[in-house]
């Protein structure tokens, strides 16, 4: 009988861990060149026994992956990691939820995201080329949908508000729609909540039109 109230509670204790669900990260923010944000929706912890969730980085998405924060409050959803040239460098990045289940620790994985290189360039031309990094590590092609986000600076003065030039599901733009002699601001966003978005560090330039302009042609003099 005794047997039989062991297997029971190993029965429950398995049936506890399967219908525990990881922590699910879902926004990576480049705040500036040294920090990234990040949200992820809540764990369900059926043990009631919540340890920790653990951020783990790395440089490459194969590792080696460091801890670099632990939470112990289940109710925290982000975080922010202080990193070197998060401008230049993507950094990979997954949740782990450590609980505690009769006595037994379960640690339950979420998937992994990247963080959002984004590099602009312009042509002789003046023209905007735009590429970036793919946030999305799964290996399932998913397709993911990028907004570019574009402002000029106003009269020497302070930027003017956001816009949406497009959304793509590629990863680069070229972006024709310039004036000569305009500093533009870019960023890249993927996700429409106010609350959690991933995006890009904002890069800036300078267009101007460095093609010299075609030779005048005389076709008639008078005197």
């Amino acid at each position: 009988m005794r047997i039989k109230h062991v297997v029971i509670f190993i029965g429950l204790l398995a049936l506890s861990f399967s219908n525990a669900k990881s922590a699910d990260l879902e926004c990576l923010s480049v705040v500036d060149v040294s920090n990234v944000y990040l949200n992820w929706a809540l764990s369900t912890d059926t043990c009631q026994q919540f340890n920790s969730y653990k951020v783990y980085g790395s440089e490459n998405q194969s590792g080696p992956y460091l801890l670099k924060s632990e939470i112990i409050d289940y109710s925290v959803g982000s975080v922010n990691i202080n990193l070197f040239r998060t401008d230049s460098i993507s950094y990979f990045f997954f949740i782990r939820q450590s609980a505690t289940c009769g006595g037994v620790t379960t640690n339950l994985d979420s998937d992994t995201l990247s963080s959002i290189v984004f590099e602009l360039e312009q042509s002789n031309e003046g023209v905007a080329i735009l590429n970036w990094s793919s946030i999305n590590t799964s290996g399932n092609n998913v397709s993911v949908d990028y907004k570019i986000y574009r402002r000029w600076q106003l009269n020497n003065g302070p930027y003017g508000a956001w816009h949406i030039v497009n959304t793509v599901t590629q990863l680069n733009y070229t972006d024709t729609n310039m004036a000569c002699g305009s500093n533009v601001e870019y960023r890249i966003v993927v996700g429409d909540s106010a609350t959690c978005v991933s995006s890009s560090f904002i890069q800036q330039d300078y267009f101007t039109n460095l093609l010299a302009p075609n030779a005048p042609v005389i076709d008639s003099v008078s005197v």
